[in-house]
């Protein structure tokens, strides 16, 4: 009852105010995202190489100035429900989102793995099959991360953490045994936050899952959906050039 109402009261906020909200000036769109080191973060120059990509893309092919926003996760969906920006990022496709948005080419990959302790798994488990493999053991995983949702499938024993450094913080007290995070922003993190992250982290051979990142649009948005479109051509012709080559170069991606 309680998080129906919270959705009810939501949706109500969000009447209140004009359904184009975005609509400022005709060279600039509107984006959210949150924040999710090295692909996208608030607090380096650049803001992750994802928004350094979609930033080019836009802005060398298209003209147009991206106006980003940095926001808690759940906020940049609802945001986009409601018109409140044009466009969200990065996100992975998924039948849940189909329902209310459309996706944009990709724009990166992601490899989600396994992150656990060395003195706490003796026999790490690097072949497993299925999920029904990691019975005995207890998942931490950030509150709102669709990982979730297959965990709690498989009957496992999941925890939920604030954000993934407290994820990192109860792995490392053993509190839990593995923690599931896109290899980039585990390591990104692990690198800054622990010193000896190198001797005491590692991951399990096999990666939980492979995806693709996406710019997310309203599917209900027929503007969004022509900007997105045209995205798509922007973003392949924006991957051939050399711009595109130094930002991976800079993040040291292949």
């Amino acid at each position: 009852m309680r998080c129906t109402l919270q959705k009810v009261l939501l949706g109500i906020c969000f009447s209140l105010t004009p359904l184009v909200s975005y609509s400022y000036q005709s060279d600039t769109i509107q984006l959210a995202t949150g924040e999710w080191a090295p692909y996208v973060t608030e607090f380096e120059p650049g803001n992750g190489f994802i928004t350094e990509i979609i930033k080019g893309t836009f802005e060398t092919q298209m003209k147009l100035t991206p106006n980003v926003k940095f926001m808690a996760w759940r906020g940049c969906e609802a945001h986009l429900r409601y018109s409140k920006v044009r466009a969200i990022y990065p996100y992975y496709h998924n039948k849940k989102r189909e329902r209310y948005f459309a996706f944009s080419d990709p724009i990166a990959d992601s490899n989600t793995v396994f992150f656990y302790v060395k003195d706490n798994i003796q026999s790490p488990p690097h072949q497993w099959e299925s999920l029904a493999d990691f019975t005995q053991y207890r998942m931490i995983i950030p509150n709102g991360y669709s990982d979730e949702e297959k965990l709690r499938a498989a009957n496992l024993q999941v925890s939920l953490a604030k954000d993934e450094e407290t994820a990192f913080i109860e792995l490392s007290a053993g509190k839990h045994d593995f923690l599931p995070l896109a290899e980039l922003v585990g390591w990104n993190l692990l690198l800054k936050k622990f010193p000896d992250a190198k001797q005491r982290f590692a991951t399990l051979k096999k990666p939980f899952n492979h995806a693709q990142l996406h710019l997310m649009f309203n599917k209900h948005d027929s503007r969004g959906l022509q900007i997105m479109e045209k995205f798509n051509k922007a973003l392949s012709a924006f991957k051939t050039t050399d711009d595109y080559q130094k930002i991976l170069n800079k993040y040291g991606i292949n």
